[in-house]
This record gives structure tokens, C-alpha cells and sequence, in this order.
């Protein structure tokens, strides 16, 4: 029987990890966010501190560290960023084999897009700049300043990582099953969708 998996890209600050951490708790199913690079690491012989910097980083060929170790599922010769992605893929489909699941960012809609094992279910989250902010500041104790920077950082390194590795509009509604902004619903409301999708697929 084919699993179901719900994938999650978010904006920084828009609450999508908080909201796919509720649905798997609804669902009582796994949830894959920050794991994914100790499990890439795992299946790599690699150091988890070693991968965790290039995470959902795009290839920058003029910041180029080439992996020097690891087993047989690390493609030698490659950079740490392509390594990264191609050990978290291969977890992601293991995932896929596996258990349902909801899984955070990590490309995983694409990787998934020609399995006939999996069922997926691709969204979206995103809110206005203002909202992300307010989030943001909450979450870290950091000032206005300090939250605009670094959601603006962290989305466009999101945008580049998923636009190199799918072609796709990382933050356009029709490159996913459902766009939910979090400043229009509750966390409650948009959690009950999904679940109700979920259980639909």
C-alpha cells in the first residue's frame, strides 16, 4: 500500500514547521524536519556539523568545499551542498517506503514527484513580511531589524535551493497543492485542513 506524505514549504517566520508539527501530532505519524541532516549524515559517514551548514543552501561555486570522506552513498567529487542533497533525497524516498510522514522543506515534493509508492500532498505557507517579523522577534528575542534580515536571508537561500534542484517557482501557489497564508487563518483552522486533505489522499 502507498504511504502518504505531506510536504511543507514555508516562508521564515510564517509558522509552516509549527503547523506540521501539529498536523503529524493530529495524525499521529512522523514528523521530518532537522533530523533530515542527521540522517543524511548517518547515511553518509559524514559529520552532521559538517553537512549542517550547507542545508537548504544552493550550490555556490565560489564557496566550493568538496567532500573528502564518507561511505558509498556519498558521490565523491561533488560539493558538500550536492552531497547533502542527494543523501537527504535518498532519506526522503526511504521515508517515502516506509511510514506516512510530514516532511518539512528539503525539495521533498520534487523528489517524490514520480514515486508510485508514495501519495503526496505538496503545500505552501507563507504570511506578509510584517507577520513573519512579529513571529520572529517572539521566537528569538531579536529586534525588527535583525528578524527582517534574517527572514530575508533565509527565504532567498530557500528560493535558490528549490528553484536550482526543481525549475519550479519555490513560492508561486500553482507550483504546490494548497497555499495557505497563516495571517489569514488560525493555526487550528489550517491544521484541520490539512488533516482532512491528508486522510483524503
Amino acid at each position: 500500500m502507498a504511504h502518504k506524505i505531506l510536504t511543507i514549504g514555508r516562508k521564515l517566520g510564517s509558522g509552516g514547521r509549527e503547523l506540521g508539527e501539529r498536523v503529524a501530532e493530529s495524525l499521529g505519524i512522523p514528523f521530518f524536519d532537522q533530523n533530515l541532516i542527521s540522517m543524511a549524515a548517518e547515511r553518509g559517514d559524514l559529520a552532521e556539523s559538517y553537512l549542517a551548514r550547507f542545508d537548504e543552501k544552493k550550490h555556490n561555486p565560489w564557496m566550493y568545499e568538496m567532500v573528502t570522506g564518507g561511505n558509498k552513498h556519498v558521490p565523491k567529487g561533488t560539493s558538500l551542498q550536492e552531497a547533502l542533497f542527494k543523501l537527504q533525497g535518498d532519506v526522503i524516498r526511504h521515508i517515502s517506503k516506509k511510514t506516512d510522514a510530514v516532511i518539512i522543506g528539503r525539495c521533498a515534493d520534487y523528489i517524490l514527484r514520480e514515486r508510485t509508492d508514495a501519495r503526496v500532498l505538496s503545500v505552501f505557507v507563507t504570511a506578509p513580511m510584517e507577520e513573519c517579523i512579529r513571529r520572529k522577534m517572539e521566537q528569538k528575542n531579536i529586534t525588527e531589524k535583525e528578524a527582517e534580515a534574517l527572514i530575508k536571508k533565509v527565504n532567498k537561500d530557500r528560493r535558490k535551493y528549490y528553484e536550482f534542484h526543481t525549475g519550479k517557482d519555490w513560492s508561486a501557489p500553482d507550483s504546490y497543492d494548497i497555499y495557505l497564508d497563516s495571517s489569514r487563518q488560525s493555526m487550528e483552522e489550517m491544521t484541520e485542513v490539512l488533516v482532512k486533505q491528508f486522510n483524503e489522499l
